[in-house]
């Protein structure tokens, strides 16, 4: 539910060898000569499971043995297993805030904003500082198409909208009255706003006024993505996804392959790749949608709150503090330290090598790359 779905740069691309300790506010990295272990297994369509090899780095000597085994899993489900160690540095940074934030959002290298609990909205420039919101319900998601024209949505259908890059918000009437998860704009005039109760609500005209739109799936809903003002989808709890190819006049309901999660993100890359955030796994398709693939994420628990992507670069956060992150589209998976065991509940790469993650107690994360 609180999460944000982000197109990635080249974020954390290269794969840093080194383990980050946090002191405080301050970060620091320590190379070690920890054994670094990666595992690669591939589950095909069918019913077989290949362990394709083991290769285990000391210092500078690796060793590689290979094995094979069989089981059976559904013939939905595709499940690679991959490394334990950890890569790349993300560092705290102060936010001034102890309230949960559970969105973020950036609009170049310099501009960004965090939301959260309470009415909590930050911006950042070159430091975190607080802005008025006018609003103390709690604020989910966060999202502008400039650096003055934003908004923010979140708990009792609440809507507040910005035009000064955050000097102050106003109130935005969609006729909700529902708890809005998640938002997503494709230009200044024309977005969509999802929540609980099956809330779908459309403006084409910078949220002065919003349209009810309807679906058949009547399930709590948790995250929206538009290519354009005709092609997006929505997911929500029970594992639902929708899609319209109308702009949200009409809305299908599009098979799953796992059955009783709570979708909570989706991104796609505008290439047909697009990704679903689910309890420790992330929903795949390759094709715009039509059909999607499960791939569990090992050593993954909870939820899966928010993710970047970029073809098949890939960084997950979620509960507990859990950073995964796949170069290869979830073949293999490198576990990245926080250096938290809160709940990571929105990530943002505005592109280049900066990343930043929101998460419970006023956690920012930043990842800066090399």
């Amino acid at each position: 539910m609180h999460k944000h779905l982000i197109v990635l740069g080249t974020l954390g691309l290269a794969l840093l060898v080194c383990t980050v300790f946090f002191i405080g506010q301050s970060g620091g990295c320590a190379k070690v000569n920890n054994p670094t272990t990666t595992i690669t297994a591939t589950t095909t369509s069918g019913s077989s499971t290949t362990l394709v090899s083991t290769s285990t780095t000391t210092g500078g000597s690796t060793s590689t043995t290979s094995a094979s085994t069989t089981s059976t899993v559904p013939l939905t489900t595709s499940t690679t297993t991959t490394s334990t160690t950890t890569s790349t540095i993300w560092t705290p940074e102060t936010s001034g805030t102890s309230e949960d934030l559970y969105g973020i959002h950036f609009i170049d290298f310099s501009n960004g904003w965090a939301v959260g609990a309470s009415g909590t909205v930050l911006k950042y420039t070159s430091s975190w500082a607080g802005q008025t919101s006018g609003t103390t319900e709690a604020l989910y998601a966060v999202q502008f198409v400039t650096s003055s024209v934003g908004w923010a949505v979140g708990s009792s259908g609440t809507i507040i909208k910005t035009i000064n890059g955050g000097s102050s918000w106003s109130n935005q009437n969609a006729g909700a009255s529902s708890q809005l998860n998640d938002l997503n704009f494709i230009n200044s005039s024309t977005g969509w706003a999802v929540g609980n109760s099956f809330t779908i609500r459309k403006t084409t005209n910078g949220g002065t006024s919003w349209d009810t739109q309807t679906t058949a799936v009547h399930q709590d809903l948790q995250g929206v993505y538009f290519l354009n003002d005709t092609t997006g989808w929505i997911v929500g709890k029970s594992s639902s996804i929708i899609k319209t190819t109308d702009g949200g006049a009409n809305w299908a309901q599009v098979t799953s392959p796992v059955s009783g999660e709570s979708f909570g993100t989706v991104v796609f890359d505008g290439s047909g790749n697009g990704w679903i955030g689910a309890g420790g796994k992330v929903i795949r398709t390759t094709d715009n949608g039509s059909n999607w693939t499960a791939i569990t994420i090992p050593g993954a628990f909870g939820t899966i709150n928010s993710i970047a992507v970029q073809s098949s670069a890939l960084v997950v956060a979620g509960s507990g503090g859990q950073i995964y992150k796949t170069t290869n589209a979830g073949v293999t998976w490198i576990t990245q330290d926080s250096g938290t065991g809160v709940s990571l509940n929105g990530l943002y790469a505005p592109g280049g090598l900066t990343g930043r993650i929101v998460g419970d107690n006023g956690t920012i994360l930043k990842y800066v790359g090399p």
